[in-house]
């Protein structure tokens, strides 16, 4: 079995979560768990919003996150070679089903870029597009 920390080991650790310019927008912590088998993400929005994101492997990695009003389920997208991405769709609470996709950048001073995007009307758009500096308090 191909091992997870190949992909996301990166993105490991305590985060402190800020826009481009340097407002903070969350916390996260990304851990290993079940031995190596799975990964588990916990989020926590500045403005009380939360999130939990749980990578696993079957045939190829996989991710389910949860929030309030959205399940997403999204698969790693092997053929993508400039970062990380998981790509999928989005379950919104109204019944609406969106492309959706998570790409991960593992920047220098071991910074970390995530970008949200989902699809409308044919065109990526992107909801979340923030740094990651890590710190030992979440």
């Amino acid at each position: 079995m191909q091992i997870l920390y190949a992909v996301l080991e990166f993105w490991f650790g305590t985060w402190r979560v800020c826009t481009h310019d340097g407002v903070e927008v969350g916390r996260n912590v990304v851990e290993p768990a079940v031995g190596g088998e799975a990964v588990l993400e916990h989020w926590r929005g500045a403005g009380g919003d939360e999130g939990e994101s749980v990578f696993y492997y079957e045939r190829v990695w996989q991710q389910v996150w949860v929030q309030p009003g959205c399940v997403k389920r999204k698969t790693h997208d092997t053929s993508w070679r400039d970062g990380v991405r998981f790509a999928g769709t989005a379950s919104l609470a109204d019944g609406r089903e969106v492309p959706d996709r998570t790409t991960l950048t593992h920047l220098a001073g071991g910074r970390v870029r995530q970008v949200i995007e989902q699809q409308r009307a044919g065109v990526w758009v992107a909801s979340f597009d923030a740094l990651y500096e890590r710190t030992t308090s979440s």
